[in-house]
């Protein structure tokens, strides 16, 4: 790994420009991408480190918010804490091989008793966990539900579902067994009014 404030310089890679696959050196600090020209001449510096990449492509990593499961797991049918982590762990291994490096678990409406196991206090171990060059990491939960229309739910099942929250953070806590969790105001169910 790179120390703090060192540049990196990728080279020998096809990076994306202008739309095109362009062999051009990609210089990195600190996780950022960096214009090469501004920091030669701006700043008077130069890459300390050379990677070669031996003429492939170097791209982002994708963020992946909605991931449902995979490889013949899903999320929201969980037999055990140990069975969640390690379908949670075959998933992120699988994602970071097809460029994706951070990802979101994500739960269709589920029986509460599911929420709650995995939005107690202490969590899981390796709910959240950095990412590697081997394994995505794991941004946090994302709950798809259970707040949404009976009419119209998907592949929920409908006996989860719930049709309003009016009485707003204490429905969520009612379901989710917890007050301690984030969620943005944007992200609210349509049916519960926002904090």
């Amino acid at each position: 790994a790179a120390e703090a404030g060192q540049i990196t310089c990728f080279h020998n890679c096809l990076s994306l420009r202008g739309g095109r696959l362009t062999p051009q050196d990609v210089w990195v600090r600190d996780g950022r991408v960096l214009d090469s020209l501004s920091v030669f001449y701006g700043e008077r510096r130069s890459p300390s480190k050379f990677v070669d990449c031996g003429g492939h492509i170097l791209a982002p990593g994708f963020i992946d918010v909605q991931v449902n499961g995979g490889l013949g797991h899903d999320f929201s049918v969980i037999a055990s804490d140990a069975d969640f982590r390690q379908s949670v762990d075959a998933v992120a291994r699988d994602l970071v091989r097809r460029g994706v490096t951070a990802f979101c678990p994500t739960l269709i409406s589920c029986d509460s008793s599911i929420y709650r196991r995995l939005l107690s206090p202490v969590p899981p171990p390796q709910l959240k966990t950095p990412g590697s060059p081997e394994v995505a990491a794991v941004l946090g939960l994302h709950l798809e539900g259970p707040f949404i229309s009976a009419d119209k739910c998907g592949m929920h099942p409908k006996r989860c579902t719930k049709q309003d929250c009016r009485a707003g953070l204490a429905d969520l806590c009612s379901v989710y067994g917890t007050e301690d969790f984030r969620l943005p105001s944007s992200r609210w169910p349509p049916s519960c009014p926002a904090p």
